[in-house]
Parts: C-alpha cells; sequence; structure tokens
C-alpha cells in the first residue's frame, strides 16, 4: 500500500522543527534543485556546478531522511519515480534520424535505421530522474513528520503577517484553500489504494493477463478513481460554504 506524503506520528529531530521552517526549506530546495537551463546538453550535465548542486541537494534530502528517522518504508515509496525516469529518459533518448542528428557528435546513428539515440537526451532523463527523486523523497519525509494541523497553523500565522499589509488577504483566506489542497495529495493516494484493493479482490480470476488486459483493467481503476476524488472535491467544497456561513 502506497500512502505519499501521509503523516506519521513519532518523535523523530525532524517532528521537532518548525513547520513552517521546513516548508521553507522544502520551497527552497525544490528550486534550487531544479534550476538551471532549459535546453540541457551533456557538457552542462556533467558541468562541476550542476554536479556539486545536485550533490548537496541530494546530500540534504538523506539528511532529511535520517533526522526523520531512517524508516526505509519512505525510500520504498519513491519507486515510481525511477518508473517516470525511465520512461521520459527512454523519450528523451530515442529520435528520428536526420541529416544534421548523424553529424551530432552525441547522437548514436544506427545503419540503415530510421531512429537514433541521442546521449543529450539521455543524460538530461537521467538529470531529471536525479532531481524528481530529490524532491520527491525531501516532501515525503517532511510530510510525513508534519501534521495537516501544523501546516494549516503556519500557513495561517504566515497569511496573519501578511495581512498586517494587506488586509483584504484575511478575508479571502488562502491559507485554508492551500491546506486543503496540501491535504487532497495523500487523499489520492489513499483512494487509489481503496480502489485498487476493491478491483483486485473482485476479480473473477488469479489468471496472468495479457498486456491488454491490464491496461483495460488500470483504465477502469482510473475512472473510478477520478469519480471519487470529484466527489471528495464536492464534499469540501459543501464543507467550506457551510463554514463560511
Amino acid at each position: 500500500m502506497v500512502n505519499l506524503f501521509s503523516y506519521r506520528k513519532e518523535k523523530s529531530i525532524l517532528h521537532s522543527i518548525k513547520p513552517g521552517l521546513k516548508l521553507v526549506f522544502l520551497f527552497i530546495l525544490c528550486f534550487v534543485t531544479f534550476w538551471g537551463k532549459s535546453t540541457q546538453t551533456v557538457e552542462y550535465i556533467i558541468s562541476i556546478p550542476v554536479i556539486i548542486r545536485t550533490s548537496v541537494c541530494l546530500f540534504l534530502t538523506l539528511l532529511l531522511f535520517i533526522l526523520s528517522g531512517f524508516h526505509l518504508d519512505s525510500l520504498k515509496k519513491t519507486r515510481f519515480v525511477f518508473v517516470i525516469g525511465f520512461l521520459l529518459t527512454i523519450f528523451r533518448m530515442i529520435t528520428f534520424s536526420t541529416e544534421s542528428s548523424v553529424n551530432d557528435k552525441f547522437v548514436i546513428s544506427f545503419t540503415n535505421c530510421f531512429f537514433s539515440i541521442d546521449l543529450n537526451g539521455l543524460a538530461s532523463g537521467i538529470l531529471y530522474t536525479i532531481r524528481f527523486f530529490i524532491t520527491v523523497l525531501a516532501a515525503e519525509v517532511i510530510f510525513e513528520t508534519t501534521s495537516i494541523l501544523e501546516i494549516k497553523s503556519s500557513i495561517e500565522n504566515a497569511q496573519d503577517v501578511v495581512s498586517v499589509i494587506f488586509p483584504p488577504l484575511k478575508k479571502w483566506n488562502p491559507a485554508l484553500i492551500l491546506t486543503l489542497a496540501i491535504n487532497f495529495i495523500p487523499e489520492v493516494f489513499s483512494s487509489w489504494n481503496k480502489v485498487h484493493y476493491a478491483a483486485m479482490a473482485r476479480m473473477e480470476n488469479t489468471k496472468r493477463k495479457n498486456l491488454a488486459e491490464i491496461i483495460f483493467i488500470y483504465i477502469q481503476q482510473l475512472q473510478t478513481l477520478l469519480s471519487c476524488l470529484f466527489a471528495h472535491a464536492e464534499n469540501t467544497r459543501k464543507a467550506l460554504m457551510n463554514r463560511s456561513q
């Protein structure tokens, strides 16, 4: 069962740090991790500044992981990152052969073949996977050690400070909306677990299925998941309307 970004009640060093500091740190870490050129080449990716920045961000994320209690389950929950990263890397590295790509030193072309392997795409895909892992693991351990009530209180405190300068912000109450949005993330994974296990329990047989059947099953599960999320969003909207009255 995968419950990403769900709070885990415990007494660790990271649990004792103020929620506001953790959220600000997470924002800065994500920004620094993905900061850089939009067009990435092998020379840029293996450059010293990129390697140093990525290594420092990875070190800080692993430090957060240790301070959160060193739970291996937190690492296991990030396995989907490498699946997505692998698919993205394949998509980026395979290109159609053209006259310009044949002459490119970072493109491996094959004789009598319509596609080539772009080393720039390969390198950028690997870098993206590493960056994605850094930010997902950091977010995982921070939200595991910060309850939704702590997040709400921290955001509301920041809102109160800004409201002194900009009073209408207090009436709009974006802190409540932002808190609900953050709380909606673990709800997605929780709903998916319920839908997936319910579907597995209702299957007529456990025989090995072909790819088409597997895709059809997952499409049906996705449709059910969306219906559950829409229902949850509607209930949340009604709760907000009742609270504002």
